[in-house]
């Protein structure tokens, strides 16, 4: 039922009731239920009709009884008291950033898997006291996606460009070793695009990081 994306969302769920924000047709709430790895789950987006299909997904696997989809803008309008962990998938990375800002999230495990701004959604986590404990980057339709878990911990600090760009990827992984060098290959055209047009300072930072990245894809200390 699920692709690569919501199939290591799954993986880094822990607890037994879990809430997808933006669950769209309701695929990974009903595979949480159906392997057992969940005794309830929630299935919230902030538009109706996704919400139609979510309930004849569960509804077709006789999952009724344990779940429940509701209407909300993030999480909002969930009451988040017994929830063990939340999904935050398919959405860039300023919106999830923003879901985040909603409410205290103490104590709930989070899944986040950034379509874009990567990046900037690791620097928010650092910044708003969150810890970002392990990442996968899965391979799906020909592109390459991150996957974060990360918890409250209330310590904010800041973290490096470096950091920002490669958070948690292990190039132990095969996919992450791929999106580290394709990031890396796209500073370098960065790097090459600010010289032509006379930002040397800022060709050489951008230099300076693909080299690291490098680097960091090939198993060598940056």
């Amino acid at each position: 039922m699920l692709g690569n994306r919501l199939a290591a969302c799954a993986e880094f769920v822990k607890g037994k009731k879990a809430c997808d924000v933006g669950t769209d047709h309701g695929y990974l709430a009903a595979e949480l239920l159906m392997s057992g790895k969940c005794s309830f789950a929630i299935a919230a987006d902030i538009n109706e009709k996704p919400l139609q299909s979510a309930r004849h997904t569960l509804h077709k696997h006789g999952l009724d009884e344990r779940s429940e989809t509701v209407l909300s803008d993030g999480v909002e309008s969930i009451g988040l008291d017994d929830v063990t962990d939340i999904i935050i998938a398919g959405m860039g990375g300023e919106l999830i950033a923003k879901i985040l800002s909603q409410k205290s999230l103490d104590g709930i495990n989070l899944v986040l898997q950034p379509m874009t701004k990567a990046s900037y959604l690791r620097r928010f986590l650092a910044e708003n006291g969150f810890e970002l404990l392990e990442e996968k980057a899965v391979s799906e339709g020909g592109r390459l996606y991150t996957v974060m878990n990360a918890v409250y911990s209330g310590e904010k600090r800041e973290i490096s460009e470096l950091e920002a760009l490669t958070g948690k990827l292990s190039p132990s992984e095969e996919n992450a070793r791929r999106m580290l060098c394709a990031l890396s290959e796209k500073l370098k055209k960065e790097a090459s695009a600010l010289s032509a047009s006379g930002n040397l300072e800022q060709a050489e930072e951008r230099r300076l990081l693909s080299e690291q990245i490098s680097k960091l894809a090939a198993g060598e200390n940056s």
